[in-house]
């Protein structure tokens, strides 16, 4: 009986060992999850208020560069020159040099945002650490989506001769592990499937500087374009860049239609082919070289490439270049790299910044449809303005 009664004492204490066993593996699980999602959130917390503070930064930089190109450089020329030996992509003080003109020794530190309180109520001190700013630059990149315009200034550090342009990304392609190109012959189609590279319609264009007030109001601009000047539509040639898997000769001046604008010839651009092939490593399926119609000084002013892609968007990069080589890009797309810091976690951000010449203001597109209507706005002023989101 006692036996019986022993053995039974064995089994309860078993059954209540196991079960707090059981309980308190339960419990530690629970409080290991919690400790897990809380430095989890933590550490979020911490890595978007690092991005933040890095944005913050770049936000400084932009606020800098307009101070520079719209009050430094246009009051003190010596001041400018001063500032742009700051804005090669490796003083970590740019943007101060930028907003003050000049950094103390003692200053040369990183740039404090604020301190904050993260969703877990653990302190955040946010600060950029080192922002830097590429004023010149060796090339131009953008996304732009169907029907989107890219203007570039012709404005480089070298003589220039050449365009290369370069589209369609991995990242264009998306999903899909391959690619189809358009029959180097046949006319456009109506579409192109998603993740296959669009056509390119390339433009050249530069300001008619001989044409006078004089000229618009008397409408003597007939007899002048049919001048020397101004024949063989010299002001816009365009060419349509068709991706496909062979190559030909490109140049501009194969555009040889006298588009005078009082008496246009009605006649399409010339389409030229282009190779598109998948790249060695992460950079552009399509690329091709394209001569201009003309040589363009170093640091001249009023040349510009109109860039817009066709049935899809696409990344681009733009090169300039010359005899010597590549020419280096003056302002037009600034580099911008920075450094954000929250606590001990750090993020970096790389932006492009597109700096805009206040004496040539040139539109994105001459019309607007949109809602399913025209729209076309005029206004004449003697100051920046964005292009109006909708009619005025």
């Amino acid at each position: 009986m006692n036996n019986k009664k022993n053995k039974e004492g064995a089994v309860s204490i078993f059954i209540v060992v196991f079960s707090i066993l059981l309980l308190l593996i339960i419990a530690v699980s629970f409080t290991l999850i919690m400790f897990k999602e809380r430095r989890r959130a933590t550490e979020t917390d911490l890595s978007q208020s690092a991005y933040d503070s890095a944005l913050a930064g770049v936000e400084d930089a932009k606020r800098g560069l307009l101070k520079y190109l719209q009050q430094t450089c246009k009051n003190d020329s010596t001041k400018c020159g001063e500032i742009l030996k700051h804005l090669d992509g490796k003083d970590c003080d740019a943007v101060k040099f930028l907003l003050k003109g000049k950094v103390e020794d003692s200053n040369r530190s990183e740039t404090v945002i604020k301190s904050t309180t993260g969703s877990t109520g653990k302190k955040i001190d946010q600060a950029y650490t080192c922002v830097t700013v590429k004023y010149n630059t060796k090339d131009y990149k953008r996304d732009l989506n169907d029907g989107e315009s890219a203007i570039i200034p012709i404005k480089t550090r070298e003589d220039t001769t050449n365009v290369t342009i370069s589209w369609f990304t991995k990242e264009d392609l998306g999903s899909k592990t391959n690619f189809k190109t358009l029959h180097p012959t046949q006319p456009f189609p109506k579409k192109i499937d998603s993740g296959n590279p669009p056509v390119l319609v390339a433009q050249y264009f530069k300001y008619a500087k001989n044409i006078t007030d004089y000229d618009l109001e008397n409408n003597t601009i007939g007899p002048k374009y049919q001048g020397n000047t101004y024949k063989n539509n010299e002001f816009l040639k365009t060419l349509y860049l068709r991706p496909t898997t062979t190559d030909n000769s490109i140049g501009f001046g194969s555009d040889t239609r006298n588009e005078n604008p009082l008496n246009p010839s009605g006649k399409a651009a010339p389409i030229r082919n282009i190779k598109c092939e998948k790249p060695s490593d992460k950079g552009y399926y399509c690329r091709g070289k394209i001569n201009l119609p003309e040589p363009v000084a170093a640091n001249q002013w009023g040349y510009f490439l109109r860039i817009m892609p066709l049935y899809q968007k696409t990344g681009i990069k733009v090169e300039f270049s010359g005899s010597k080589g590549n020419s280096m890009l003056l302002g037009v797309q600034p580099e911008i790299d920075s450094n954000g810091r929250a606590n001990n976690v750090y993020r970096r951000v790389n932006a492009r910044v597109e700096l805009m010449d206040d004496r040539f203001v040139v539109p994105g597109n001459a019309l607007k449809i949109s809602n399913g209507g025209a729209c076309k706005s005029f206004s004449t002023t003697h100051e920046i303005i964005n292009d109006p989101d909708g009619c005025l």
